[in-house]
């Protein structure tokens, strides 16, 4: 009985240690990644603002990666590419207004005092 039990033991541990070593991905060292990283946010690359020719190139770069590690397409056109839009810059709506308050209140200006993030909502 305990040897039954033992050649158990042994033939799910081959079992186990063989599909452990399957061969999978490769993963890139850290030092390539870091590359990556650092050629992406030099300052040659003009930072990667929406609309602008640092974000052009950024993306060119990455979707040329994309391509060379054997990915699909599944952006516009069949590229790695997808156009979407991007709200920026912001219009001051009347009345726009903040103000510190406290033991007394401080109206501020805008424009002058603070300015709405071109992100930020409505209200």
């Amino acid at each position: 009985m305990y040897r039954r039990v033992a050649v158990t033991v042994v033939l799910m541990l081959v079992l186990v240690v063989a599909g452990a070593r399957a061969d999978g991905p490769t993963l890139p060292p850290a030092t390539w990644l870091l590359d990556h990283v650092r050629a992406r946010a030099a300052d040659d690359m003009e930072g990667r603002q929406a609309g602008t020719t640092g974000a052009d190139r950024a993306a060119d770069v990455i979707a040329r990666s994309f391509r060379e590690a054997g990915l699909r397409p599944g952006g516009d056109r069949g590229s790695f590419l997808q156009t979407f839009t991007v709200p920026t810059g912001i219009k001051l709506a009347m009345p726009t207004s903040l103000a510190l308050v406290g033991e007394t209140t401080r109206p501020l200006t805008p424009g002058a005092d603070f300015a709405p993030l071109a992100v930020s909502e409505n209200g």
